[in-house]
């Protein structure tokens, strides 16, 4: 629970923000989807890195 006190076009204005831990998991299961969806992109062009001959001089 976050508490805030704002002023906003010269009107006094308090804010109750609250999180319920149902949608906190929600969250962060759309985080660990997200960071899933750009890892396997970066895994692909890893594995093929690996597998590429560098010249050395």
């Amino acid at each position: 629970m976050v508490r805030a006190k704002m002023t906003y076009a010269g009107i006094k204005q308090r804010w109750l923000i609250v999180e319920s831990a149902e949608r906190q998991q929600s969250d962060i299961q759309k985080l660990e989807s997200k960071i899933e969806q750009e890892k396997n992109p970066v895994l692909k062009l890893a594995k093929k890195l690996e597998t590429t001959g560098f010249d050395t001089v």
